[in-house]
C-alpha cells in the first residue's frame, strides 16, 4: 500500500474515533467500511469522505448552536427557532442531493 494512503486511513481512524465520546453504529460502520476497502485495495474518494463528514458535524453543529440559543428564551422564540432548524435542516438535506433537487430544494 501507498504510504499516503496508510497515512490518511490512519489519520481518518483517528479523527472518527476521537470525535465522539463513546462510538456509535454510524462511525463503527464507517470506519469499518474504509478499513476494509483499504485491505482490499479498492480505491476511496477520501475528498468525498472527508466532505461528508464535515457537512454532517456542521449540521450538527448548527443544531447544537440553535438549541443553546433558543434554551434561554423558549417562550418568546420558538417558533423561530423551529422555522431556523427547519431551515437548516433543509439546507443540510438539499447539500446531499446530487443533480437531482426535488421541489423544496431550488
Amino acid at each position: 500500500m501507498n504510504i499516503k494512503k496508510i497515512f490518511a486511513v490512519l489519520i481518518l481512524f483517528i479523527l472518527l474515533a476521537t470525535s465522539f465520546a463513546r462510538a456509535d453504529s454510524y462511525t463503527n460502520s464507517i470506519a469499518s467500511h474504509i478499513i476494509t476497502q483499504e485491505i482490499q485495495n479498492n480505491d476511496i474518494n477520501y475528498n468525498a469522505v472527508g466532505n461528508v463528514e464535515f457537512k454532517r458535524k456542521m449540521h450538527q453543529l448548527n443544531l447544537g448552536l440553535l438549541t443553546i440559543l433558543f434554551n434561554n428564551k423558549p417562550k418568546l422564540l420558538d417558533g423561530i427557532s423551529t422555522q431556523m432548524r427547519s431551515k437548516v435542516d433543509q439546507s443540510y438535506k438539499c447539500s446531499l442531493q446530487g443533480d437531482y433537487r426535488n421541489k423544496y430544494c431550488s
